[in-house]
């Protein structure tokens, strides 16, 4: 009988490892478009230890991604004005991070880190 216990333990080790479920989770990247006045999407659903890289592809218009939640090392980042090119960081606390275009004050977006 112990030996079915540990065959079906080791079982499920095994199956939830194939899925993916055990153990810490590993960084992903999430990427913004700005286009079009924009950012595409507005909310970035993350978790803890994953970037986000927002990419300048709006025909030479010059933006930036400025964070407008302040308190925080995480609501403190901001790029510098580009109109091409990336600008990346990564999340490294759980909280829900608005941010914008400061040339664009229409132009807003919000990271969620889980």
């Amino acid at each position: 009988m112990r030996a079915l216990g540990a065959t079906i333990a080791t079982g499920l080790l095994v199956a939830s490892v194939l899925a993916g479920t055990a153990g810490p989770a590993q960084a992903r990247d999430k990427t913004v478009e700005i286009n079009n006045n924009a950012f595409w999407p507005s909310t970035s659903r993350i978790l803890i230890g994953d970037t986000v890289t927002w990419e300048f592809n709006d025909e030479g218009v010059e933006h930036n991604v400025t964070a407008t939640g302040k308190g925080t090392a995480e609501g403190d980042f901001a790029s510098e004005t580009m109109s091409e090119g990336e600008f990346s960081h990564t999340f490294m606390r759980q909280g829900t991070y608005p941010y914008e275009c400061t040339l664009h004050p229409q132009m807003s977006g919000t990271v969620i880190v889980r």
